[in-house]
């Protein structure tokens, strides 16, 4: 406790003063506490400031900033899924499978329609049926885990 004061009467400098030294021997952090005016005070409410990069609230400290974590030019500043290039590698099952109703011997996987897997020596309907799928069923009526596979 580093002061007392009632808000609407108390004078700036003392304010000041009290939050100076509650700031310096909190190590840059304070919480204010608003009080009824019930004997004994309850507490309504607590306020929590810091003086530094630091959020009070949850108690989240953060580094300074430096001026390459801003810069798309700087692997410190880049995205985490795209690392500063705007794009992300990934599959878009909606591109690969256009037509869930189409069976895999009928060609719902739109790649192994390409000319790149018609050189394969064993195609993909062979690769399906080792597994014990069938080539038949449409591809939404297969199991999850047959669709993994």
């Amino acid at each position: 406790m580093q002061d007392r004061l009632r808000a609407g009467s108390a004078e700036r400098g003392r304010v000041l003063e009290s939050l100076e030294a509650a700031l310096r021997v909190g190590r840059g952090r304070v919480n204010v506490q608003v009080v009824d005016e019930s004997d004994p005070p309850q507490c309504l409410d607590t306020w929590r400031y810091s003086s530094e990069l630091h959020c009070a609230h949850c108690d989240l400290a953060y580094h300074t900033p430096t001026p390459s974590q801003f810069s798309f030019n700087s692997p410190l500043g880049a995205c985490e899924t795209c690392r500063g290039f705007g794009r992300t590698i990934g599959i878009d099952y909606g591109l690969v499978i256009p037509d869930e109703t189409r069976s895999l011997r009928g060609g719902a996987i739109k790649p192994w329609q390409t000319k790149s897997y018609s050189e394969m020596p064993a195609g993909p309907g062979e690769i399906r049926e080792a597994a014990g799928h069938s080539l038949d069923t449409p591809w939404r009526e297969l199991p999850a885990e047959a669709r993994r596979w």
